[in-house]
């Protein structure tokens, strides 16, 4: 590795023991009187490429080089100084891994946020790079931690370091960067939730049936009950339609429920016990009649209607 005292040494630093004899090689080179000014910088130049190579690959870390140049044997006889060649390999590192925060500006095509309109879905972040890569996550982002690890995992030639010191409080990463950077370049995506579709269908079905101020004939034939035709506020839908609706999206009957819940339409339980004259329970979800009305007849239809129940002796 060491060369003669008037050619600069090879630094070729594959281990721990190649470093500290790279170190030393340097140093006896540095210090010879008999070496010209311009050799020295370019030795000075070589080590300094060579340190910073080995610490990016990982053979070596900062505090590696540290503890050898901070050696008594080592500074008594290096005239640039232990802290002046750390800060060089620092700054060429720095040069060629810019900080997270950096990184991301440059690199960063656009964010997709796609927003569920189911209440208990979280949000998503898809960032898109110019290298093609994308990313898919969640609040984890606003863990610089996190996020710079979530990165590694897609690729290991996304090439950047710790965010700056201004940014790596969790709370300024947040709030001083993630956010603002996210407002120049995300643009949001609202995806349909199956709880919300089973909501839409719920809203539809009553909507376009007709409600009987009747228990009996509202069981017998749609399914929707109100105690009034005048203003009803409340609307009575048979228990077995929400289920058939839930069902049919892959939901339960307690999701529709909850998120009903988180959308303030209902508070707490809406199944409700019902009664038919022969004494049979019968569930029905009491809901306002502000998120679904169901068509209400005037009193023509309703005498109609009366005409021709009476006709059929009774509802079967």
């Amino acid at each position: 590795m060491k060369g003669n005292t008037n050619s600069p040494p090879e630094f070729d630093i594959e281990s721990q023991e190649d470093m500290i004899e790279s170190v030393e090689s340097f140093v006896d080179y540095y210090a010879d009187t008999s070496v010209s000014g311009s050799k020295k910088v370019e030795a000075q130049s070589d080590f300094i490429d060579a340190l910073v190579e080995a610490v990016e690959v990982g053979i070596v870390a900062i505090d590696d080089i540290d503890n050898v140049l901070t050696r008594d044997e080592i500074q008594n006889k290096n005239p640039l100084g232990a802290e002046s060649i750390k800060t060089d390999v620092k700054n060429n590192i720095s040069e060629s891994h810019p900080p997270l925060d950096r990184w991301l500006v440059e690199h960063t095509d656009e964010v997709v946020v796609y927003k569920s309109s189911d209440t208990d879905v979280d949000t998503s972040y898809l960032w898109r790079f110019d290298s093609g890569h994308q990313v898919e996550l969640g609040d984890e982002m606003f863990n610089w931690y996190q996020f710079a690890d979530e990165l590694h995992k897609v690729s290991f030639t996304f090439d950047f370091q710790d965010p700056r010191e201004e940014f790596e409080e969790m709370g300024s990463w947040k709030r001083k960067f993630l956010i603002p950077l996210l407002q120049e370049v995300a643009r949001e995506e609202e995806v349909a939730g199956s709880r919300s579709e089973a909501l839409e269908v719920l809203q539809n079905t009553v909507r376009t049936r007709r409600a009987y101020d009747d228990l009996e004939e509202a069981y017998q034939s749609s399914g929707v009950y109100v105690e009034t035709y005048d203003d009803p506020d409340t609307v009575y839908v048979l228990s077995k339609q929400i289920s058939n609706i839930a069902e049919e999206y892959s939901e339960t009957t307690r999701s529709l429920q909850a998120e009903l819940n988180s959308r303030k339409i209902v508070r707490g339980k809406v199944s409700e016990k019902q009664y038919l004259e022969n004494g049979q329970s019968v569930r029905f979800w009491k809901l306002p009649a502000d998120f679904a009305e169901p068509k209400i007849p005037d009193d023509e239809e309703d005498e109609e209607e009366d005409g021709s129940v009476s006709s059929r002796g009774g509802v079967a």
